[in-house]
């Protein structure tokens, strides 16, 4: 198993985004992953707060030697929806 931590910040300018606790964000982002064949390889991933509500997430991978481009754009565009809780 191989993690690495990526670090995507919150858009700028965003007013109001919803909070959401980090079980929340977890179940949610592996729900979005396992709609993407190539992503099936994240087995799991681990979310680090930032500055003012703003995360980061780490991927767990089996037998995969990059994160799929997928996944890092639903991380992107969820990290522009919520902040953490």
């Amino acid at each position: 198993m191989r993690s690495i931590s990526l670090k995507l910040r919150a858009a700028n300018g965003m007013a109001d985004k919803e909070r959401r606790s980090e079980t929340e964000l977890t179940a949610m982002l592996m729900q979005e992953f396992r709609k993407h064949p190539k992503c099936n390889h994240t087995t799991g991933i681990a979310i680090t707060r930032r500055a003012k509500g703003a995360w980061s997430v780490g991927f767990v991978r089996e037998h995969a030697a990059s994160t799929c481009p997928e996944a890092l754009e639903i991380v992107a565009d969820f990290q522009r929806k919520y902040d953490l809780a």
